[in-house]
């Protein structure tokens, strides 16, 4: 699981979340499956992990311990905790247990602090050392261990943003099964794992198949999405709101580049039960700091900011951010489909939610909110309470080429029609996209009048 894209598409829905300084991630379906291979048992008879908490160091050298196998061995050992600050009596034998097998130096040559939160730096560099990789041997440094995680695949920017909890904590073991030991002799170390007793080669068989499956999906997809900074597709979608049905059909090109974001949207929406009536047209176009906006009747152009805070400059901050999308997933199958290759994906339904919440909750925080017009209605997005992924199918061509994404999905949100409260409702979307072309191929051609549009608030024409 060591391969990681950077996007400039996804760095913009992520700098959202992580303007948040209470941004935490959902990382339940990476515990449960922790749980399954018995290398996280919780600290109740009810498996709770405290997930939302960050973890003492002590805690967390006596989580990587147990997860690698040696809890009774550390337990019944003679190990003692060479220390001269005091710790929880439990924690003892660990402490000593990893400071006798290389996996703890110490805060100090005298203190560990063991009651002091650990950070993404240190459990990093616990999960190196475990990894057999050292500083010793000029590996890594402590300074440097976090950049080096990224490049082994263990740990990304949404792990190492903000307060390191508990979750971020298991979110890094499950990335480190998929890597190989710096020692050699293993593929992942899971392989070691299983050898060592601490994992059933029954338990380990479905992980060892997610594996192989992700890595062919990224030696497919991966090229394709790291780097991708243009696109030119197009959409067909159903969107059910309960109290009303919508189809649209849209073409829309993006370039994100050169610290600047330049979108071109064009959409037809029919509603259900008018559709003997014309579609709604809108025209969107984003270029040079403005969002150009045409219904054929009005042309208006606003600044392409949210709560003052430009696209520039977001992308500036957050632009080269690495995200492992291993995190995402919880399944993958590949199927051959009247000469395409199909990926069916399974995709952990709480973490996106936890993440589109954040940005739902950092629009409002910047006096902003995410509201679609659509069939001549204002529709106000507002807290998400939950995400249901039926579908989400990628096809490529025998090359590998993408060229169409299928998605059903639905999500549990509260709505404002109009501006009127409508609580939280069911949204169902189907929607299948097209792609056209993507980074070098894309072209966007704009129309000769956007100097027409007016200034929103402004009343005149725009100069």
């Amino acid at each position: 699981m060591r391969k990681t894209f950077i996007t400039a598409t996804i760095a913009i829905i992520l700098a959202f979340a992580l303007m948040s300084s209470t941004f935490a991630a959902n990382f339940d379906h990476l515990a449960d499956g922790l749980k399954g291979l018995g290398l996280l048992k919780g600290n109740n008879a009810a498996g709770d992990v405290e997930p939302d908490r960050p973890p003492t160091r002590a805690e967390a050298l006596a989580m990587l311990i147990r997860y690698l196998g040696k809890g009774e061995e550390a337990e019944n050992g003679e190990f003692k905790n060479p220390f001269t600050d005091a710790a929880p009596p439990w924690a003892d034998p660990y402490i000593g247990y990893g400071f006798e097998n290389g996996l703890t130096k110490g805060s100090s040559a005298t203190l560990f602090k063991p009651n002091d939160p650990c950070t993404a730096q240190e459990f990093t560099t616990f999960m190196l050392r475990a990894l057999e990789y050292s500083e010793e041997a000029g590996d890594f440094t402590y300074a440097d261990a976090v950049i080096f995680g990224k490049e082994v695949g263990i740990i990304d920017d949404i792990l190492n943003y903000g307060v390191f909890l508990r979750d971020d904590m298991i979110a890094v073991a499950y990335l480190a099964l998929g890597v190989p030991p710096a020692g050699g002799g293993y593929d992942t170390l899971l392989g070691k794992l299983v050898d060592d007793g601490a994992v059933s080669p029954e338990a380990a068989a479905a992980f060892f198949e997610g594996i192989t499956a992700y890595s062919q999906f990224m030696e497919v997809i991966g090229p394709q999405l790291g780097g991708l900074n243009a696109m030119s597709l197009e959409m067909a979608a159903d969107l059910d709101l309960q109290l009303m049905k919508l189809s649209t059909e849209m073409a829309i090109k993006f370039i994100i580049g050169g610290g600047d974001i330049a979108i071109a949207i064009n959409m037809a929406t029919t509603q259900e039960g008018q559709e003997g009536e014309e579609p709604k047209e809108r025209d969107i176009y984003i270029v040079e700091g403005y969002i150009y906006n045409s219904t054929g009747e009005e042309k208006i152009k606003t600044e392409a900011s949210v709560g003052g805070v430009d696209m520039a400059t977001l992308l500036g901050m957050f632009g080269g951010y690495e995200i492992n999308p291993a995190l995402f997933f919880t399944g993958i199958e590949c199927e051959e489909e009247e000469g395409s290759i199909v990926y069916s994906l399974g995709i952990a339904e709480a973490l996106v939610g936890s993440v589109l919440n954040e940005v739902m909750g950092l629009l409002g925080n910047l006096d902003a909110e995410l509201v679609l017009n659509l069939a001549g209605m204002e529709i106000a997005i507002g807290e998400i309470a939950g995400v249901e992924i039926s579908e989400l199918k990628i096809y490529t061509t025998p090359e590998g080429i993408i060229y169409k994404i299928e998605v059903d999905l639905g999500i549990f949100v509260e709505v404002e029609l109009d501006g009127d409260p409508m609580g939280a409702v069911p949204v169902s979307l189907k929607a299948e996209i097209s792609i056209l072309a993507i980074n070098e191929n894309v072209e966007i051609t704009y129309p000769d009048d956007l100097e027409d549009y007016v200034l929103a608030g402004s009343g005149s024409e725009s100069e």
